[in-house]
This record gives structure tokens, C-alpha cells and sequence, in this order.
């Protein structure tokens, strides 16, 4: 029972992973695909301006004031790197164990690992993923207020179809830019939202276990007993 019990988990726990991967995955290309477009910058907390009726036929042009946090992107992007690597080969060894039992291939791989360092490592993976998902919120929030603020509430993020960047050197129509860091910033929260369940799924393992190894070790003195 605990036998089946543990490789349902694991079998759960390897379809979060590939989940988290995923949306890891979908988190990266956006980000990747904006700081392409504006020449390697990163606009999360960044400032843009919007200069109404500046075209010579009253076209309204955006500005950027000033260029984004590149750290923040920097966070965003490795941890969401880490998350993608670490998924793709703790669900490929989870789904092996399940099928083919304790130590697959041979090896004990850190998801095998005793269970206090696992519980440790992710901790310290759903804090990294909650931060870069409070990054990319807060970050695209500032961007998008900025927009607003310049332009009187004439302009909002999203709503910026006809406006062009002053900047010739910036590939974005219509401020695509916002759904490629709006899909990121949900990703995130997916990535982390997954993480708290990996996590979660590893104490309730760690649970069963201690829990099997109590019965085991009282089930000798049960059977002395019994004999007197």
C-alpha cells in the first residue's frame, strides 16, 4: 500500500514538474523576445513617456525615459532557466523510478535524495520563483503606470494601437510589448503557484515515510508481545 501510494506521488509530482517546465518555458520566450525588440534593455521598471500629436499628421509617439532594471529581467529569466532544467530532469527520473523502481539508472538523483535537503532545495526554489513573479508584476505595473501618468489616462497598456516609439531602433507596433511581459508575468505566477505544490508533495512523501518506518519498528514489539 505505502509502495503504491509513494509512486502515485511521484507519478504527481513528475506531472507538476512538466508542468512548471512549461511554464517556465513560457515565461522565458516573451521576456527574451522584449529585450530583443528593444535592443537588448530590459523595461521592466522602466519609464516611457508619451508625446501626444507629435507625428506631422498628430501621430502620438512613446518615448523611453529611461530604460528598465536589468537586473530584475537578469533574476526573472535564471530562475526561470533553473526551474526549466531542474523540471525536465527531475520528471524524466520520477517517471523512470515509477516504472521501474527505487533507484533508476543506477543512481540517486537529488529528487531521491533524503528528504530533509529536497524540502530545503525547494524551499529555497518557491522563494526565488515567488520573487521573480513579484518582479515581473510590479515591474510591468510601474511600466504601465508610467505610460498612463505621461499621456493624462489618454493611453493605457494594451491600448496603444496607432502609437509608434520615436526610437527607430525599437521593433514593437502597437505595444506588443505589454502581452509579451503580461504572458511572462503569468507564467511566472504559474511557475511559482507549481513549486508550492512540488513542494508540498515532497513534505506529504516525507510524511508517509516516517509514518511507515513507526509502524515498521513497532511491529517486532507487537510480535514479541503477542508470543508471551
Amino acid at each position: 500500500m505505502t509502495y503504491t501510494r509513494d509512486h502515485t506521488l511521484m507519478g504527481v509530482q513528475a506531472i507538476l514538474y512538466m508542468m512548471a517546465a512549461t511554464s517556465a518555458f513560457c515565461a522565458l520566450i516573451p521576456m527574451g523576445v522584449v529585450k530583443a525588440n528593444f535592443g537588448g534593455h530590459c523595461m521592466l521598471y522602466g519609464d516611457v513617456d508619451v508625446d501626444a500629436d507629435a507625428g506631422s499628421e498628430g501621430e502620438s509617439y512613446l518615448r523611453v525615459e529611461q530604460w528598465g532594471v536589468s537586473s530584475s529581467c537578469s533574476f526573472i529569466c535564471w530562475t526561470n532557466s533553473l526551474v526549466l532544467i531542474f523540471s525536465v530532469c527531475f520528471s524524466s527520473y520520477l517517471i523512470a523510478m515509477s516504472c521501474t523502481g527505487r533507484e533508476a539508472f543506477g543512481i540517486e538523483a537529488l529528487c531521491c535524495s533524503p528528504f530533509p535537503l529536497q524540502i530545503v532545495f525547494h524551499l529555497v526554489l518557491t522563494f526565488m520563483t515567488f520573487l521573480s513573479a513579484c518582479l515581473a508584476s510590479a515591474g510591468l505595473r510601474h511600466l504601465c503606470s508610467s505610460i498612463q501618468q505621461s499621456s493624462h489616462n489618454s493611453y493605457r497598456c494594451g491600448q496603444l494601437k496607432g502609437v509608434y516609439w520615436e526610437d527607430i531602433n525599437i521593433h514593437d507596433a502597437d505595444g506588443e510589448f505589454y502581452d509579451f511581459l503580461h504572458a511572462s508575468k503569468t507564467s511566472c505566477w504559474f511557475v511559482s503557484v507549481l513549486t508550492i505544490c512540488i513542494l508540498f508533495v515532497y513534505m506529504a512523501r516525507w510524511y508517509w515515510e516516517k509514518l511507515q518506518h513507526s509502524v515498521t519498528e513497532q511491529q517486532p514489539i507487537m510480535d514479541a508481545t503477542s508470543l508471551l
